[in-house]
């Protein structure tokens, strides 16, 4: 279910790859042709980045696209990879949610002062809604790990019958 989730959200993650695109060259014309670069594309680009790396997570994972060392673990008996694979995704749950309550607190925060980027002169937009951004990835990430590590589970039982 999340993973088929992620999946669809590749249409999303397509449109704001362009966008970061089209503000990358902004940014690059703004300085080359008015030798002023136009900061709020910057900013714009590192947002667009930063959600891409973000929600990008669950569709790289469900297509098995995350980098792996496997010099030894292609090596290893079936039984051996099925508890590491087990015990790596527990890890990756726990660890994810150890996140969750002070992303949550940091979000809330945020929201409740109406944060915003004063980083840039002039250009002063919210930020809060993509410190919620960030909890939601990571709240995406622990349902889909979790939905990973029952398919596994799962499996593993149907083998053994």
């Amino acid at each position: 279910m999340i993973g088929k989730i992620c999946v669809k959200m590749i249409v999303f993650l397509s449109i704001l790859t362009l966008l970061d695109i089209l503000a990358v060259v902004v940014y690059v014309l703004s300085r080359y042709f008015f030798k002023e670069p136009l900061m709020p594309a910057f900013a714009v680009s590192t947002w667009f980045f930063g959600l891409l790396f973000l929600l990008g997570y669950g569709y790289t994972a469900e297509m098995k696209g995350h980098i792996s060392v496997d010099l030894l673990y292609k090596r290893l008996k079936p039984r051996l990879k099925y508890v590491i694979t087990v015990i790596n995704i527990v890890i990756v749950i726990a660890s994810l949610s150890l996140l969750v309550p002070n992303t949550y607190a940091l979000a809330m925060r945020s929201y409740l002062i109406g944060e915003r980027d004063s980083t840039i002169p002039l250009f002063s937009p919210y930020i809060w809604w993509y410190k919620w951004i960030l909890l939601i990835s990571i709240v995406l990430a622990i349902l889909y790990n979790g939905e990973q590590l029952i398919r596994l589970l799962r499996r593993r039982k149907l083998d053994e019958n």
